[in-house]
């Protein structure tokens, strides 16, 4: 056993300390918080969706866009009678030591009925070095985007868990809710 969150005389909290803590807060699965403008888009033109600031939790890692600012994802130009979807995700990146976050857009393919693009997903706490959270879905119709669709739920704060709101459908079996009793 060691001490975490104890003064021992030298820099000793890890990533990975944080992460099982968050877990055991949090569950293990990927949500956005309830925090800033909670990640909301903005549509600036047909090549461009801003993200605005807010959190999410992604097994147990943090990330956050700042507060008064925003992460400009760019769209590639659509194609003349086709569609395609793209994805807006959060990936994670491990390379030796080093983690990161970033938002990406993850582009489709254009075809006559348009598919996702694959995210590249793994488990973070049991090695995986890339993870994609996908945050939205942009369906564009030939030159045109024409919807933006959510993909992430968000975490329910702890006061709303006590008003009775229902609690995320992606928690997984050893996840720990409060709830209240009706």
């Amino acid at each position: 056993m060691e001490i975490v969150t104890g003064h021992t005389g030298s820099e000793h909290i890890t990533s990975v300390d944080a992460a099982m803590f968050n877990i055991a807060m949090f569950g293990s699965g990927e949500w956005g918080l309830n925090t800033l403008d909670k990640l909301a888009y903005e549509i600036i033109s047909n090549n461009r969706i801003d993200i605005k600031s807010g959190d999410i939790m992604m097994q147990g890692r943090h990330g956050r866009i700042a507060k008064n600012t925003k992460d400009q994802c760019s769209i590639d130009n659509g194609t003349q009678g086709m569609q395609r979807r793209d994805i807006i995700a959060v990936r994670y990146r491990k390379s030796g030591e080093i983690e990161s976050m970033d938002t990406v857009v993850i582009k489709g393919a254009p075809a006559a009925s348009a598919k996702d693009p694959v995210l590249t997903t793994g488990d973070i706490n049991a090695g995986a070095t890339v993870h994609e959270m996908p945050l939205y879905r942009v369906t564009i119709d030939g030159l045109n985007i024409t919807s933006v669709t959510k993909m992430f739920e968000d975490y329910p704060t702890l006061r709303r868990v006590r008003s009775g709101t229902k609690l995320p459908a992606s928690g997984k079996e050893g996840d720990i809710f409060l709830l209240r009793e009706s």
